[in-house]
């Protein structure tokens, strides 16, 4: 027969305690005996209760007639148990006894009608038995767990692996009935099986923990396996499935596998009830409350304030060197804190200074280019119309034509085109080709600024774009104001956009000895040029000594991660005789903020002084001469503080030096003769990155308002 290999190591665990006397253990056999002596009810459905349960005393038992055991045979699972193993009785130690119920501190349990039959037990085993109350009126004990009628039941649905096994003697937990039955503690009849492989365990089985059995584990024999005298014993296969035409037989509680056939009976699998959900009993156990929360911890705050009894360092005089600090550190405070008062006071003052008022402001002119008021009686604005590069080696002519300036929804577009589509042959830019500028301005100063004859010997070139330029020049200029443009960048490589203001009289001479003022100024060139491209605008003042001594102040605004090409933007300049300050969109973001003072240096003196000028210069000459001050009789803010009128233009490319050479692929230099044919042979390359929209490719704007405190 095959051995059983898992039954062995599913219970060999370290033993558990029992409750049973002392004496219980060093005899075993005679609660066999009478366990196996008592009839036994033949009820096949009877809820399992094993024979070595029979024999305890302090509970009500079943019990099989041992005759019945000794004529029924055995199933085939059932084996022969091993052959008896030597076995030599220990001394009980210490830490194996086990006290019994009176030295546990348990109460002894009633239980005068004990159940006798199978159906009896298992309603016995359901019901949690209780201790009677005591006379005394002290609270009711609960029973320890072996006096429970059924094993492993300390209460509905939870065993209890600490029970005793009742009438056998207190051994290791792997240890069954047949291994007292080794020991000559069965009854005559009962049947054994083989023993399991020697090698299962190792050579010689395995030893209990108290040595009491050197054989290896069997299954326990339960009393109602057993099978009536003259019954066929039932034939059950390895894979569980009964033969043909028996009747299967019922496996051993708790000790079957999963694998194997189960019995009808299963142990009770339910939560622990709650005190609510259990049935109304006098016996029912009492118990445990809930745990109750820990007290908070005392607090730390004291009772009542402490007097100066109670701290008697406040007692103490201080010495003189510890007042001392403690004068000196409050009034190094105070002072400080005055300190930084008065620095606030100042640039709050100061801030207002730098600032014009709107009350103080007159209105002078303002366009909301509803309608394009120029060139005409009354008119705001006055093109210039000519093709002599400004003073900047500029590459574009500036023209009267309606595609080059116009209004659209309230805004004035200046918008650059390509000559090439306004002439036969896009090569007459470069030789055979005459133009010439239809309005221009500049043919009563400057003739040869109207017209332009292509010759490829000569380096002579059409100027490749054409564009606009407008002013309120005889029309509205300030002195000393506020003026605010809004705008909207072009986009397109070598563009040049500007806001800007000349001097209307030039009273201390010729540019640039009467000044400049550049609002804004920037590039159509996209963010990546190297040169500041078109998410930069800047600001100038520029004033010179001499034709060829200029100064320049300057400064700029940048965005980081757009561009002014995008979003429209206010450029704002105030201008009194203490301050020149220029800031795109807030006083905060401000490009130039000159403050004049200019009590020491005497009038004109602030901006000669601000110049750096040397005392001698060639002026182009052989002849050195002393450079003199053009503004000795100016005033305080000379050269600006004359009248000037406002400027607005898109120029491309120039030999000025506004696109650096080198930079983002200029296809010119400025020193070159022949820079604007360098330019114009480029042509298939810049304009490509001009934008197909009017919306992106104009220089878009309006002018909410210009103010000032005389109007000329």
């Amino acid at each position: 027969m095959a051995s059983y290999p898992s039954r062995r190591n599913r219970y060999s665990h370290a033993p558990q305690r029992s409750s049973i006397d002392d004496d219980d253990i060093s005899s075993p056999s005679s609660h066999l005996t009478r366990a196996l002596s008592a009839p036994r009810s033949p009820s096949p459905l009877s809820p399992p209760r094993p024979a070595f349960l029979a024999g305890a005393r302090d509970r009500g038992s079943y019990t099989s007639d041992a005759s019945t055991l000794d004529s029924a045979p055995t199933s085939d699972s059932e084996r022969d148990p091993p052959p008896p193993a030597p076995t030599a009785k220990h001394a009980p130690t210490a830490s194996r006894k086990r006290r019994s119920t009176a030295n546990a501190g348990y109460a002894p349990v009633d239980n005068p009608d004990s159940p006798s039959t199978p159906s009896q037990l298992l309603q016995s085993a359901t019901d949690l038995p209780q201790s009677p109350a005591p006379d005394d009126g002290s609270p009711r004990v609960r029973a320890p767990p072996s006096a429970y009628p059924f094993p492993f039941q300390a209460y509905p649905g939870n065993p209890d692996p600490g029970m005793a096994i009742p009438g056998m003697g207190l051994k290791s937990r792997r240890a069954s009935i047949e291994s007292f039955v080794a020991n000559g503690g069965v009854a005559a009849g009962v049947p054994r099986r083989a023993a399991s492989p020697a090698g299962f365990y190792g050579p010689g089985g395995r030893n209990s923990m108290d040595g009491s059995w050197d054989g290896d584990l069997e299954r326990p024999y339960a009393p109602f396996m057993a099978v009536p005298a003259g019954a066929q014993q039932p034939q059950v296969y390895r894979s569980g499935q009964p033969a043909p035409g028996s009747t299967p037989s019922f496996r051993a509680p708790f000790l079957a596998p999963s694998s194997r056939p189960s019995s009808v009976w299963a142990p009770p699998s339910h939560a622990a009830p709650s005190r609510a959900d259990l049935p109304s009993s006098p016996h029912l156990a009492t118990y445990a409350e809930p745990l109750k929360p820990k007290p908070p911890l005392p607090s730390t705050l004291l009772m009542s304030k402490l007097d100066k009894e109670d701290k008697p360092w406040l007692l103490q005089r201080r010495d003189r060197r510890t007042r001392g600090s403690w004068w000196l550190t409050f009034l190094t405070v105070v002072v400080g804190i005055g300190l930084a008062g008065l620095i606030c006071w100042r640039g709050y003052t100061d801030a207002g200074k730098e600032m014009i008022a709107d009350n103080k402001l007159c209105f002078v002119m303002g366009d909301d280019f509803d309608s394009l008021s120029v060139d005409s009686d009354g008119a705001t604005w006055v093109r210039d119309a000519e093709m002599s590069g400004f003073g900047n080696g500029e590459f574009e002519m500036t023209t009267t034509s309606s595609d080059n300036l116009f209004v659209r929804n309230g805004q004035l577009y200046i918008m650059p085109t390509l000559t090439t589509n306004y002439l036969k042959s896009p090569g007459l830019i470069f030789d055979g080709g005459n133009y010439t500028i239809p309005g221009c301005t500049a043919a009563k100063t400057n003739a040869s600024a109207c017209s332009v004859a292509s010759n490829a010997k000569t380096g002579a070139t059409v100027p490749p774009i054409m564009s606009a330029r407008i002013s309120t020049k005889g029309t509205y200029s300030i002195q000393y104001g506020k003026v605010e443009v809004v705008a909207k960048l072009p986009r397109g490589d070598w563009l040049w956009p500007a806001i800007w203001m000349l001097p209307t009289d030039s009273k201390y001479g010729a540019w640039p000895l009467s000044g400049e003022i550049d609002i804004m100024e920037g590039r159509g060139n996209g963010p990546e040029y190297p040169a500041q491209g078109n998410n930069y605008v800047r600001s100038t003042l520029t004033w010179g000594a001499l034709p060829g001594l200029i100064a320049r102040a300057y400064g700029w605004q940048s965005q980081k991660r757009t561009s002014y090409a995008k979003a429209f933007h206010t450029y704002t300049m105030e201008w009194t005789q203490d301050f020149i300050k220029i800031y795109v969109d807030s006083r905060l973001t401000s490009m130039v903020d000159m403050k004049i003072n200019n009590k020491q240096a005497g009038n004109g003196g602030f901006f000669f002084n601000k110049g750096k000028f040397p005392t001698t210069s060639t002026n182009g000459t052989a002849t050195e001469i002393v450079v003199p001050n053009p503004w000795k009789d100016g005033g305080q803010s000379a050269p600006f503080d004359q009248s000037f009128y406002l400027v607005m233009n898109l120029a491309a490319g120039g030999t000025s030096g506004w696109f650096p050479d080198k930079k983002g692929d200029k296809p010119w230099f400025d020193s070159s003769n022949t820079a604007m044919r360098d330019f114009a042979q480029a042509q298939s390359t810049w304009s490509a990155t001009w934008p197909d929209s009017d919306d992106d490719r104009a220089f878009r704007m309006y002018v909410p308002r210009s103010c000032s405190a005389r109007s000329r």
